[in-house]
């Protein structure tokens, strides 16, 4: 490798590390201005609508008690203690532990985009069965059949999903992993919990480039699929190739900044891109409950895959052939006053509730 070559490499990724702050920073920022205004603006704070945390169920390899966000979660009951392993032999605590680490990251990105949301974990795998290799943001479903070869995928799959869009009665199922073969189980699965159940789902794409296209369910009708950017919206170069005629939404997902046993990783993938939308679309029904004032049937009507689609592109810009999520695009003084915005959002939100 020439100089030049390793020069460009080191320059890349330093400018993808700062992106990662840069975006970081000013959601926080966001945020914390955005539940404030929708703090003020709730008008009947009894209303069991406005009472209730948005509920967000993910599927992965648990996570780890220990991990100090993730254990001060769980203590507060943030994380709910009606988290449960779906895993053959593991204990009724299984889901709080994690050996691979993979949910454990995905759990700190939601109580970081996410704060205001209710977290349930569905532990569906263990370990190092999750990836071909440590870190690599995408769990693989044929990498831990072998593991439980003595169970049907399909059925694990199907007693996941129908856990979180019923038992949890989850708004937003977040699913940062996902299969290059087609599973009838994983798609009646998800067909039931979009269309029976009216669920939110938002799955990563897949993490092989041009190589491979999405994965499934990223790729199934129901779903929106995420792909993986930096702090900037540039292309990470691990997406699979754009679809013409069609959504490729595309978030934070290149040199995330996390920790695993108290060592600070950085992380590329669109598993990790997933948690992040889901983080923009807990901000989405937040504001439409508080700031809008919508009944419980309208916030059912915006929790489905359709309209929050239509929500997330008034939220994107394209770039690089992707559709880059970015909360400045619905709120464009966001970095100052998101308060600016309340009337034009509001109106965006009812113009799609009406359309549907």
């Amino acid at each position: 490798m020439s100089m030049m070559n390793l020069f460009s490499i080191v320059l890349t990724y330093h400018s993808q590390v700062c992106s990662e702050a840069r975006f970081r920073v000013d959601c926080e920022r966001f945020l914390g201005r955005l539940g404030g205004l929708c703090a003020m603006s709730c008008k009947a704070s009894n209303d069991p609508i406005r009472t209730r945390n948005i509920r967000v169920a993910f599927l992965d390899s648990g996570v780890d008690k220990e991990d100090g966000m993730v254990g001060a979660a769980i203590k507060s009951k943030i994380i709910s203690c009606k988290s449960r392993s779906f895993v053959q032999g593991d204990a009724e605590d299984g889901w709080q532990h994690d050996a691979d680490g993979h949910g454990t990251h995905v759990a700190r990105l939601l109580r970081h985009y996410a704060p205001t949301a209710e977290i349930f974990v569905g532990k569906i795998c263990v370990g190092s069965k999750v990836s071909g290799k440590e870190y690599d943001g995408v769990a693989k479903v044929r990498d831990y059949i072998t593991y439980q070869r003595r169970t049907n995928l399909a059925l694990i799959w199907t007693q996941a999903i129908e856990w979180a869009a019923k038992d949890c009665d989850a708004d937003i199922i977040s699913l940062s992993l996902g299969s290059e073969d087609d599973h009838s189980g994983i798609r009646h699965a998800i067909d039931r919990a979009s269309q029976h159940y009216r669920k939110l789902i938002i799955a990563s794409a897949s993490n092989d480039g041009g190589r491979s296209g999405r994965s499934q369910p990223a790729s199934l009708p129901g779903v929106i699929c995420m792909h993986a950017t930096d702090g900037d919206g540039n292309c990470g170069g691990i997406n699979p190739s754009p679809i013409i005629g069609t959504d490729n939404f595309a978030t934070l997902g290149i040199a995330i900044y996390s920790q695993w046993k108290e060592k600070n990783v950085l992380l590329s993938g669109t598993s990790y891109a997933v948690p992040v939308a889901v983080g923009f679309a807990v901000c989405v029904l937040e504001f439409a409950k508080h700031v809008c004032n919508i009944d419980a049937e309208d916030l059912a009507r915006l929790t489905r895959t359709d309209a929050m689609s239509r929500v997330f592109k008034k939220m994107s810009s394209r770039r690089d052939g992707y559709d880059f999520l970015w909360p400045r695009h619905l709120w464009p003084n966001f970095k100052t006053n998101p308060k600016l915005d309340k009337e034009s959002v509001s109106e965006e939100i009812m113009t799609i509730l009406k359309s549907l």
